[in-house]
């Protein structure tokens, strides 16, 4: 593909037109001024397949995958061949990824998280002697796996710097369910602890002795249907997840993830190492909102079938819709008989109670308390509900869900609640 150059219009403009118009005034010159035009379209002809034989001779490479952060600037490196130097390289990046070209490559900022696929590059540069812009299009393959930023949260960023320092004691509660040993009765030793049939063989009594679990499974329960495309509360969710991995690698437990919608979308069974946070990053990476109702049937339906050790469960979702809520009151016992869960969903300033806050303004702000302090009351029902069924309910406040949904790990594991 060509086209006109600054160069050829200008030529055109200040000799062409002339000649011509001296070959009409002059018609005894005209077969004079045809070959002279006639020279210059033989050679505007040659400039221009001389830049396509140039530009065909330039070889583009661009890597087939890169590995990108969130918000993040990063630079897709390319390799040119026979490259002249005023050569122009540009490609078919989607509007997630804004960028620059700069020397060998582009400077990206990517600010959405997800798969992205390069498949066109366009080269461009000017002919020779510049008449004509000689233009290429290349077929490429390159996909761009953007992840999510868990440095872009200033309460995350602090509490993971906080994380980096090595192993920290912490005090433990309790004594501990996990049999260790058996040894003898020690005075204040309780008398469900004394192991009868042993006490029965050895002619002494006998107390079980037990230790602090050191590994527990953590399930993280994301809700990624439409309740969570508000206020990027699935963004947060994603983010808070992958915190809260980094958490529960570092005090030793297991961690696993589970997503659905309005139906189970991707269960990772929870493990320990950085291979697998790698396996459960590379799983909600690219996570999006669908625009479906969730079906919390099935998914306590799934988690009661696939999990039968009991684990914390931590439920990400947003309980705005009242039937969906009371659909979850209603269908959350039949796992929380098992598992210590935990509802965890985003604060929202909006709902608050009748007298909180500032004297109303006028009466559009009557009835905006009113809206308010309805929606206030049935989320203090439902708490009610979940709270009465032996699960634990939770707000996380959006500027730092990731920091508050660690510290309420934290606190499960010290209390030894699980």
């Amino acid at each position: 593909m060509i086209a006109p150059g600054a160069r050829l219009i200008l030529l055109s403009a200040a000799v062409a037109l002339p000649l011509l118009t001296i070959a009409w005034v002059v018609p005894a010159l005209a077969l004079a001024v045809s070959a002279v035009l006639a020279v210059l379209f033989l050679a505007a002809i040659a400039d221009a397949i001389r830049g396509t034989r140039v530009l065909a001779e330039v070889a583009v490479e661009f890597p087939p995958g890169v590995r990108w952060t969130k918000d993040r600037e990063s630079k897709l490196d390319i390799k040119l061949d026979k490259a002249p130097g005023d050569l122009v390289v540009s490609a078919d990046f989607p509007p997630e990824i804004p960028y620059h070209g700069v020397q060998s490559g582009f400077l990206c900022a990517p600010d959405k998280r997800g798969d992205y696929q390069l498949t066109e590059c366009y080269l461009e540069c000017a002919s020779p002697v510049g008449l004509w812009s000689i233009r290429s299009i290349r077929p490429i393959r390159t996909v761009i796996r953007v992840y999510p930023n868990l440095r872009h949260d200033k309460t995350a960023a602090a509490f993971l710097r906080r994380s980096l320092g090595g192993m920290h004691l912490q005090r433990q509660l309790g004594k501990g369910r996990e049999f260790e040993k058996l040894r003898d009765y020690a005075p204040g030793d309780s008398f469900d602890e004394i192991h009868w049939k042993a006490t029965a063989r050895r002619g002494r009594p006998i107390t079980k002795q037990f230790q602090i679990e050191r590994t527990q499974e953590v399930y993280v329960v994301i809700d990624s249907s439409r309740l969570t495309a508000r206020d990027e509360a699935l963004e947060q969710f994603v983010t808070a997840s992958l915190v809260l991995a980094i958490a529960a690698g570092r005090q030793g437990d297991h961690f696993g993830l589970l997503t659905f919608s309005d139906k189970v979308d991707r269960f990772v069974r929870a493990r320990g190492g950085m291979s697998h946070f790698l396996a459960c990053r590379n799983a909600i990476y690219d996570l999006q909102p669908r625009p479906v109702s969730p079906s919390y049937e099935e998914v306590f339906s799934f988690i009661r079938m696939r999990l039968q050790r009991r684990a914390l469960l931590i439920f990400l979702t947003a309980l705005d819709d009242p039937l969906l809520a009371e659909t979850f009151a209603q269908h959350c016992g039949v796992i929380a008989r098992r598992h210590l869960v935990i509802v965890a969903t985003p604060l929202q300033a909006s709902v608050q109670p009748l007298f909180a806050g500032d004297l109303p303004a006028g009466a559009d702000d009557v009835y905006q308390r009113l809206a308010s302090h309805l929606a206030f009351r049935d989320r203090t029902e439902l708490q009610k509900k979940i709270e009465r069924q032996g699960m634990k309910f939770a707000r996380l406040r959006p500027e730092s869900i990731s920091a508050d949904l660690a510290a309420l790990y934290l606190s499960v594991k010290r209390s030894q609640a699980l």
